[in-house]
C-alpha cells in the first residue's frame, strides 16, 4: 500500500504553495528550493519540506512498522543500546533539574521513561498504538494522543523532551508553544534532532543520511534551531553534538535497506553473522543536543 507520496510529487507542491507561505523560524516570506525538493529560508537558511500535510497520514507512517521494518530493523531487541544514549541524556537533565514532573514527547516504547522515572515522575506522549500499548505494559504512564492538543495545567511540569522527534512533526511551533505554556518557569526542554548546517551534512548534501522527507520534514541548524527556540521564550543553556549508539545490525540496516537502491541479500547475509549484535557508538558532530530553560511566558495560539 501506498502511504508517502514519492519525491516527484512532494516537490510539486512545494515549488506552488509555498510561495505563501512564511518561515517558521523568522517569519519572512524569501523561501527558495533547495536539495531534493526541500526548500530554504534565503533569510535564515531554515529548511523545511513541510507542505504535504494534509495528505499524509501519520498513524500509518508511525505506525508499528517504522519501528520494525521501515526506519527500525526491531526498535524492541535494541532496548539496551537505545538506553545507553538515554542514560547519558539524564545525567545532563540532572546537572539542571534533579526531580519533578517529566513528559516524554515521542516517547515510542518507553525505554527513556524507564531511565528517567528513577528521578521524575513521568509521563509519555505517543502516536503510536503498538509503541503505547507496549509501553503501558511496563506500568509506564504513556497516552496514544497528539501532545500539543492534550490538556496538561499550564506551569505544571519541569522537563519536557523531545528525542528525534521536533523534525517529524507536522507543526513544530505548537508543540513549542505547548511547551512554553506548560513548563514552569525555568523548565527545561531538551531535545535532540539533525543539524543540516554541520560539516558533515554539508559534505554529503543531497546523501546526507539525515535527508529523507516527508518522514523528515524540517531540517534545523544549530542557528535556527536557538532563533526558533529563542522567539517561543526559551533560552539555551547548553549545545552539543553527541555520539549515538547503534547495534551493527541496526547500522547496516540502515545503510543496507533505506533509500530506493535496497541491498536485502547482503543484509540478510551479514545479520546473520555473530558481531552484528554487538554496539558502536559515533559522533558524527551533526546530531545536536540542545536543553533549554522557559525564561519568560508567550501567549499561547
Amino acid at each position: 500500500m501506498k502511504i508517502i507520496p514519492d519525491q516527484r510529487e512532494i516537490q510539486n507542491e512545494l515549488e506552488g504553495i509555498m510561495q505563501n507561505k512564511l518561515c517558521l523560524v523568522c517569519g519572512k516570506s524569501k523561501i527558495g528550493p533547495h536539495l531534493q525538493g526541500l526548500l530554504k529560508c534565503e533569510s535564515c537558511g531554515f529548511v523545511t519540506a513541510n507542505l504535504t500535510m494534509d495528505e499524509l497520514n501519520f498513524n500509518k507512517i508511525y505506525g508499528r512498522e517504522y519501528f520494525f521494518g521501515n526506519e527500525y530493523v526491531d526498535y524492541v531487541q535494541d532496548k539496551k543500546v537505545l538506553q545507553r544514549n538515554f542514560k547519558k541524556r539524564i545525567k545532563s537533565i540532572l546537572k539542571y533539574k534533579r526531580n519533578g514532573f517529566l513528559v516524554d514527547v515521542g516517547c515510542a516504547y518507553g525505554f527513556f521513561l524507564e531511565v528517567a522515572k528513577e528521578y521524575f515522575e513521568v509521563k509519555g506522549y505517543e502516536i503510536c498504538q503498538d509503541a503505547v500499548d507496549f509501553a503501558r505494559s511496563s506500568s509506564l504512564d504513556v497516552v496514544c494522543d497528539d501532545f500539543s492538543k492534550a490538556y496538561i495545567p499550564k506551569n505544571s511540569m519541569d522537563v519536557i523532551t523531545m528525542w528525534d522527534v521536533i523534525e517529524h512533526l507536522p507543526d513544530p511551533q505548537s508543540y513549542v508553544v505547548k511547551s512554553n505554556a506548560i513548563l514552569k518557569q525555568n523548565g527545561l526542554l531538551c531535545i535532540t534532532t539533525g543539524d543540516i548546517g554541520s560539516f558533515n551534512a554539508r559534505l554529503r548534501k543531497q546523501k546526507w543520511r539525515m535527508l529523507h522527507p516527508p518522514t523528515h520534514l524540517y531540517y534545523f541548524s544549530k542557528e535556527t534551531l536557538r532563533l526558533f527556540l529563542e522567539k517561543n521564550g526559551f533560552q539555551i543553556l547548553q549545545e552539543e553534538y553527541i555520539s549515538l549508539s547503534r547495534s551493527i545490525r541496526q547500522i547496516a540496516y540502515s545503510v543496507l535497506m533505506s533509500g530506493k537502491k535496497k541491498h536485502g541479500n547482503l543484509y540478510k547475509l551479514l545479520e546473520k553473522l555473530y558481531f552484528t549484535q554487538f554496539k558502536l557508538s559515533l559522533n558524527l558532530r551533526d546530531i545536536i543536543y540542545v536543553i533549554a530553560a522557559k525564561n519568560r511566558s508567550i501567549e499561547t495560539q
